[in-house]
């Protein structure tokens, strides 16, 4: 084991120049979080997550997960908006920017009844999507096809909501933003891609009906994953806190003192959730390993 140490420690050393590319094999979304406030039992919640996109109308198996309290409401769908389409993985584009919508039915809404008056919607709306490297030119700064700044809610007649405009979420951040590899075996294919998890949280002021959640994509962006989360409440919960960048010790930045954390922690298994094995799984995948000390060598020097 000490070799093992050792030897991390000379590759530590002799790569901290260099962007790693995390191993994870572009699929689900790894970083997705679920309500800090409130869970899939708590009364008026909905809690919808597409990691299964068909072109036919969504029952809640094609879902994926579907759960509400009180039961009973009209399932929710996930649809792009042309040019965008169904592919094998998601939705996609090549023929130009597409939109896609997420139409949710609410407590107070067609199929729902009983929420208490003066009751708005808070939403927590996260989406995955990856950007093909030879996309067409955008800011490379955000290297991925979903655009932070039109991120929205709207009634199912495309009418506003107070709370649901852009300018009103109460955040729009991105949780995780790396190159994963495709696995792609056929050469000048693609071999990886820009990966990226965005969180968005809003408060529907007053509001408890149906509405729909409507986001922009880039051209060659395929959206991957959506998951949304609801609760009628009195008024809007604290916000639900996000993986930080691999910063183990919280000293808002990315350094050798979280390497050494992280190597304390070497092929530690049983990991659960993000901070399990004292938060050194950064893939998730239960064991701390390779996969995880290449992932956190992107983020090196990272501050928070």
């Amino acid at each position: 084991m000490r070799k093992g140490i050792m030897f991390l420690i000379a590759m530590f050393l002799t790569t901290t120049a260099l962007i790693a590319v995390p191993p994870t094999i572009e699929n689900e979304a790894a970083y997705f979080v679920d309500p800090a406030n409130w869970d899939a039992n708590s009364l008026y919640t909905t809690y919808q997550e597409w990691d299964v996109f068909s072109p036919t109308p969504n029952p809640p198996n094609e879902t994926g997960f579907y759960a509400t309290n009180p039961a009973g409401l009209i399932s929710p769908s996930l649809l792009p908006i042309s040019p965008g389409f169904f592919s094998s993985s998601g939705f996609y584009a090549f023929s130009g920017n597409y939109s896609f919508k997420a139409d949710i039915y609410n407590h107070g809404g067609t199929s729902g009844g009983g929420v208490p008056a003066g009751y708005g919607t808070h939403v927590i709306f996260q989406v995955a999507a990856s950007q093909n490297p030879d996309g067409t030119l955008q800011d490379p700064n955000i290297p991925i096809g979903i655009f932070h700044d039109t991120i929205r809610i709207v009634d199912l007649s495309d009418q506003p909501i107070t709370g649901g405009s852009n300018a009103e979420a109460l955040r729009i951040d991105r949780i995780s933003n790396i190159v994963v590899p495709t696995g792609n075996p056929i050469p000048d294919a693609g071999d990886e891609v820009f990966s990226e998890e965005i969180i968005a949280e809003f408060f529907l002021s007053n509001y408890v009906g149906d509405f729909r959640i409507i986001a922009d994509a880039f051209i060659h962006c395929n959206t991957k994953q959506v998951q949304v989360d609801t609760l009628c409440a009195a008024g809007p919960v604290s916000l639900t806190p996000i993986p930080g960048p691999r910063d183990i010790n919280d000293n808002n930045v990315v350094d050798f003192v979280d390497f050494s954390l992280l190597i304390g922690n070497w092929l530690n298994e049983g990991c659960e959730g993000y901070e399990g094995c004292n938060g050194s799984d950064f893939n998730l995948d239960g064991i701390v390993d390779l996969n995880d000390v290449h992932e956190f060598f992107y983020y090196w020097l990272e501050g928070v």
